[in-house]
């Protein structure tokens, strides 16, 4: 099977500090409340397994990895360092 990864884009490392700036001021938590399983559905945004799972599995899941994308920006913008981003289908 291929997958399209699309074009990848280049943040420079001012764009990276922007970035930094503006999900560090987004909570896990509140991110979390957003989730919304039937409209991700809809859209066909993530995996199908995540429809079998407990919602607060879920949540827990976009809580962690959305603290380690946070961190990874900072880390990123700290040392002004570019970074490559692409979305796959």
């Amino acid at each position: 099977m291929w997958f399209d990864f699309g074009p990848i884009r280049c943040l420079s490392p001012d764009k990276v500090k922007q970035i930094s700036e503006q999900i560090n001021h987004i909570t896990p938590e509140s991110l979390a409340t957003r989730y919304d399983q039937a409209l991700f559905a809809k859209h066909q945004i993530h995996p199908d397994a995540w429809w079998i799972e407990d919602k607060n599995d879920i949540t827990n899941q976009i809580k962690d990895y959305y603290s380690q994308l946070v961190a990874f920006f900072w880390k990123a913008a700290k040392s002004r360092k570019y970074i490559l981003t692409y979305v796959t289908a």
